[in-house]
C-alpha cells in the first residue's frame, strides 16, 4: 500500500470495514502501481488488477475437523494416508534422513520424540474457508486481460530474482498436465 493511502488509513479518513471497502480502495488508488523494486529501465509495471467476487459458496460439510489438543506445543506434523489421522512432533528435526522422510532413520532420535498418532474429529459446525477450485474460479477472470504477445512481469519469491518476465505465446489460456 502507497505511503500516502497508509496515513490516510492512520489518520482515519480513510475506513476500510469490509471486502467490497477495500475493493474501491484499491480500484481507485492503486490501479496505477508506484515504482517498485520490480521495475527496471526495460520493465514497468503498468498497472495492477483487482477483482472482487459478491459470494462464494462455502458449504463444505464435514470437511472440518475439531482442533489437535496441545497444538500450540506441535512443530511438526504428518498427513496420513486417511483424512482423519495425522502424525505430530513436539520437535522439528531437519537432518538429512527426515528431509528425505526415512523418519525410523533419524539422526536426532534421541532428542525427537517418536511420532505421536492422532485421529482427527469431524467438526459439525460450518466454517468458511476457500477452495482451490473456487479460487482458481476468481482468477480465471484474469486471463481474459492477457493478449498474445503481450509481455508479464510475474514478482518472484526466489532469492536473487525480482521477477520474472513471461510474453504470452498463445491465443488463450492452456491447462497443462504437469
Amino acid at each position: 500500500m502507497p505511503k500516502v493511502l497508509k496515513m490516510e488509513v492512520m489518520k482515519r479518513k480513510v475506513v476500510i470495514q469490509n471486502a467490497k471497502g477495500l475493493f474501491t480502495i484499491a480500484e481507485n488508488n492503486l490501479k496505477t502501481p508506484a515504482p517498485s523494486r520490480y521495475q527496471s529501465e526495460n520493465v514497468q509495471l503498468k498497472r495492477q488488477i483487482f477483482s472482487f467476487v459478491e459470494q462464494v459458496d462455502r458449504n463444505r460439510c464435514g470437511q472440518y475437523f475439531k482442533e489437535v489438543k496441545g497444538n500450540q506445543a506441535i512443530h511438526s506434523v504428518l498427513s496420513g494416508s486417511t483424512s482423519c489421522r495425522i502424525q505430530t512432533h513436539h520437535l522439528s528435526c531437519y537432518c538429512k534422513r527426515c528431509v528425505e522422510e526415512e523418519y525410523e532413520a533419524c539422526k536426532n532420535a534421541d532428542y525427537v520424540s517418536a511420532w505421536q498418532k492422532v485421529e482427527l474429529e469431524t467438526e459439525s459446525r460450518q466454517t468458511n474457508r476457500t477452495t482451490r477450485s473456487e479460487a482458481f474460479e476468481n482468477l480465471s477472470s484474469i486471463t481474459d486481460l492477457l493478449t498474445k504477445s503481450a509481455i508479464v512481469a510475474i514478482a518472484s519469491g526466489d532469492p536473487g530474482e525480482e521477477y520474472y518476465l513471461f510474453k504470452i505465446t498463445g491465443n488463450g489460456p492452456e491447462n497443462l498436465g504437469k
